[in-house]
């Protein structure tokens, strides 16, 4: 690789800026009209209910905080031991230690220092993007606005913050994955598939992209420390190991039939896409079969220049497969930007590549791909809060299942072009 092509303008990044900055108008012209028309709190449009909040004198005004509320009164305690009895979430014992160090604050501080603590590292965590975008881009102005663009302004940092959720935590694990695994250093990518899987079961799905770089040992390693991780945390629950897994096991099936079919909020999952078209089939089935499909592709139509691509699809089925992904699974959003925001590469390979007698047709096809990525990114993260009616998440939230499918499918289908393209100019 030659310095020219490192110094390469990153025309996708100042695209999607662009895109962002007009959606961004859009949004807030929205916000103006919903919120006097309407009469609704801004929040409840773009991300959860009011009523879900309980309300105490934190001086934040009125937002949800839902999960930091319930997780705070459903840990375990030595007269509650069962913690999946006490609360119908399906978290590992491993996913419970922010909202644990939270409670003992607030038995030392009280709960105002204890929310705003959890609240200002879950929001740090969720900046983790947006600071790594925010130094490795030139310009104080596109630095600033990136930064911007991707925290208080950005669709899934105000759900996050707003619903007072733990997976937040995981973003600084997810950007460690992506940038380590983009640069060919699968060694720091196994570090965020850790982290992120000590947080929520299915970021194992991250491994596919170690399974798909064909990097054997570091696959067997995460997959015999994540069970090993998974099945230990259960030890550490005051309850019996048997009583604590059963419990668990039945609050996540229980889970998958609470999340599907409602209304509000938006479920994010692969289930919802289409209006519902693939509920039709066994959803199990069909979420293994599209893990299947997606590994088999990127291993067989293996070419240069594809790691982007693979990060684009491991990152989004972390949202997609689960049978129920709420509002703020949509943290992947965050990475994928800021990788397009900092590394030309992601999307454009560098441009002595262009050189060979089908250069024209890759291009064309790579555009069309690269505009629909970063429409897509766009429209996820902007705050529009125009809804279908009131009381419900924004049009794009709940469009958000069927618009990640078709860039999932869209990326596989770019991966076989781009290896046959890459056949025809050899």
């Amino acid at each position: 690789m030659t310095e020219s092509d490192l110094q390469e303008p990153n025309v996708w990044a100042q695209r999607l800026i662009s895109l962002l900055l007009v959606l961004l108008g859009i949004s807030f012209a929205g916000i103006l009209i919903l919120g006097s028309y309407y009469n609704q709190p801004i929040t409840q449009s773009l991300s959860f209910l009011i009523q879900d909040n309980e309300r105490f004198d934190s001086g934040l005004g009125t937002h949800s905080f839902g999960d930091f509320q319930e997780l705070r009164y459903a840990l375990p305690t030595d007269d509650y031991p069962d913690f999946w009895a006490n609360s119908n979430t399906a978290y590992t014992p491993s996913a419970l230690i922010p909202n644990l160090i939270a409670k003992q604050i607030q038995q030392i501080f009280g709960i105002e220092v204890s929310l705003y603590t959890f609240l200002l590292v879950l929001s740090l965590c969720l900046a983790v993007p947006a600071i790594h975008a925010f130094r490795r881009i030139t310009g104080q102005n596109s630095k600033v606005t990136a930064l911007l663009v991707l925290t208080v302004f950005a669709q899934p940092f105000i759900t996050t913050f707003d619903r007072g959720n733990s997976v937040g935590f995981v973003v600084p694990f997810l950007m460690i994955f992506a940038a380590g695994y983009f640069y060919d250093k699968n060694w720091i990518a196994l570090i965020g598939i850790m982290g992120a899987f000590l947080s929520r079961p299915q970021y194992a799905l991250l491994g596919i992209a170690l399974v798909i770089a064909k990097d054997l040992k570091r696959s067997t390693f995460a997959l015999v420390s994540g069970a090993s991780i998974f099945f230990g945390s259960f030890l550490f629950m005051p309850d019996t190991y048997s009583d604590s897994f059963a419990a668990w096991l039945r609050n996540l099936r229980n889970y998958a039939n609470y999340g599907s079919g409602s209304s509000f909020p938006a479920n994010l999952s692969l289930s919802t896409a289409f209006n519902g078209f693939f509920e039709i089939f066994n959803y199990r089935d069909l979420a293994a079969v599209s893990v299947a499909i997606t590994a088999t592709i990127f291993l067989k139509f293996s070419c240069e220049y594809s790691r982007g691509r693979v990060l684009i699809a491991t990152l989004s089925m972390t949202c997609l497969i689960p049978k129920v992904s709420f509002g703020y699974y949509s943290v992947f959003v965050l990475v994928i930007a800021a990788m397009i925001l900092t590394e030309p590469r992601f999307l454009q390979p560098p441009s002595s590549l262009y050189r060979a007698p089908s250069a024209r047709r890759q291009i064309k096809t790579r555009v069309a791909y690269n505009y629909l990525l970063i429409t897509v990114v766009a429209i996820s993260l902007a705050p529009i809060p125009f809804v279908r009616e009131v009381g419900r998440n924004s049009i794009a939230l709940e469009s958000f299942s069927t618009l990640w499918t078709i860039v999932l499918i869209a990326t596989l289908a770019q991966q076989v072009v781009e290896y046959y393209n890459v056949k025809v100019a050899a």
